[in-house]
């Protein structure tokens, strides 16, 4: 089709499409979905005399210290997790950010590697998380287990999301 007035060829919908195109491409991105969508949320520990909470949260790529851009299709998780002893008042207290490339989703969960932000980790992962339904299975590897933590007190286990 010509446009009589200006001479040159219409083009159609293209802009609005292209809008289109580009807003369902940023809810892509920034979005959760599937496993990753259920993991964020309040977690809470019980173990003997300890007692802890674990708050996960999704970041943007862009927040990260070293990262390698903003446009990544899988936004880290961020793990903040808060223990205490109560025999012995020694606690725990750590942050922790996924390295995305080790995420195994599924629809019956998620599976999570993440590095403890301690100068000891020297940002190796060094934090394995299993969210399924309903709670989460914390693992640290090594010799993390003591990162963030007073003697007698620590994370690893199962924990329970609230509200479940």
């Amino acid at each position: 089709m010509w446009l009589e007035d200006t001479g040159r060829k219409s083009m159609g919908n293209r802009p609005t499409i292209g809008v289109i195109g580009a807003t369902l491409a940023g809810l892509c991105l920034y979005a959760p979905t599937g496993a990753s969508a259920q993991a964020p949320g309040t977690y809470t520990y019980s173990s003997g005399k300890t007692t802890g909470t674990m708050v996960v949260t999704d970041v943007s790529a862009c927040e990260q210290n070293n990262a390698l851009g903003c446009m990544s299709a899988a936004r880290p998780l961020k793990v903040s997790i808060r223990t205490l002893n109560g025999a012995s008042s020694n606690d725990c207290d750590l942050d922790a950010i996924e390295e995305t490339a080790g995420r195994i989703s599924s629809e019956a969960g998620l599976q999570a590697v993440l590095v403890i932000q301690d100068e000891r980790s020297k940002g190796k992962p060094n934090l394995f998380i299993t969210f399924a339904k309903g709670g989460a299975v914390v693992k640290p590897q090594g010799e993390s287990g003591g990162i963030g933590c007073g003697a007698g007190v620590g994370y690893d286990g199962r924990w329970r999301r609230k509200g479940k």
